[in-house]
């Protein structure tokens, strides 16, 4: 295995574990804080793009943009999960992608699925009610209403997973980031504009580290790593992720991890892993 793609992946995979903190410590409405998150990395990379001389929407576009636009959509979610619930249900169920990569490649592109992956699918998903049921299933509950955020977002995380895999090796990594972002920027313009929502004085700091951060830093890790590394092996990696978010959530935000939690964690994450090794 690639050493420094190992370490690139699992710096990226702490670092990540930290969103959630600094989602919680800005208070900002979810689609103002999802425009400047995708906004800042768009900026910041389009004019490295422009001072390189790098021509915009070069090659075969449209795939890439069509990730971007799936990615808006997760961004929203991922953002809204983390103001709605706590980091330790967030960060489990934004983790379930893989189970939606091995459901959409059976779907979409009729990959033969095993009897064991279908098992493994039934496992990982008893782990998902498991944690569910520790705030019932109400549309009243906000809890509810955060995992379920966090679980659209894993779905759409898993499609732009995978487009982004098979791009990766056409353009530059800062190319990979810029489109990822950009649309979600554009859409989310007119809605931060109409809400006014700015970050006060203070929060500033907050939100460009947030954007650089999480919009840059760890996407460069996590390509690097992809393009020197099996996507089966990097998705597994990234599970140091969900260690570091929930010791963050406990040490900073005196969250607390019920038995619910850690059984229904063990299920998904022990479901994943064996189904990414069989591979």
């Amino acid at each position: 295995m690639n050493k420094k793609a190992l370490l690139a992946i699992l710096t990226g995979s702490i670092i990540a574990g930290s969103s959630g903190l600094l989602i919680k410590s800005i208070h900002l409405p979810g689609a103002s804080l999802a425009f400047l998150r995708m906004a800042i990395p768009a900026f910041v990379l389009g004019t490295w793009m422009a001072v390189s001389g790098i021509r915009f929407f070069r090659g075969k576009i449209r795939p890439l943009l069509w990730a971007s636009a799936l990615n808006a959509v997760r961004m929203y979610l991922f953002i809204v999960a983390y103001q709605m619930t706590t980091v330790s249900n967030t960060i489990i169920m934004l983790f379930t992608w893989p189970i939606f990569v091995n459901v959409l490649s059976s779907l979409i592109l009729k990959e033969k699925i095993s009897v064991r992956q279908i098992l493994l699918l039934l496992l990982a998903f008893s782990g998902i009610l498991v944690i569910f049921s520790g705030e019932g299933f109400s549309f009243s509950n906000i809890h509810f209403l955060g995992m379920l955020a966090a679980l659209f977002s894993a779905v759409f995380f898993s499609v732009s997973y995978v487009i982004f895999k098979r791009v990766i090796h056409q353009y530059h990594r800062n190319e990979i980031i810029f489109y990822q972002n950009i649309l979600g920027a554009v859409i989310f313009l007119p809605v931060f504009l109409y809400i006014n929502a700015w970050p006060v004085p203070l929060e500033w700091p907050l939100v460009s580290i947030y954007g650089l951060l999480m919009g840059v830093v760890i996407f460069h890790f996590f390509l690097y790593g992809l393009k020197h590394m099996d996507a089966s092996k990097a998705s597994l990696l990234q599970y140091i992720e969900i260690v570091s978010a929930l010791a963050i959530g406990v040490i900073f935000l005196d969250e607390t991890l019920t038995w619910r939690i850690i059984c229904g964690a063990l299920l998904i994450i022990s479901a994943i892993t064996i189904m990414q090794r069989s591979k």
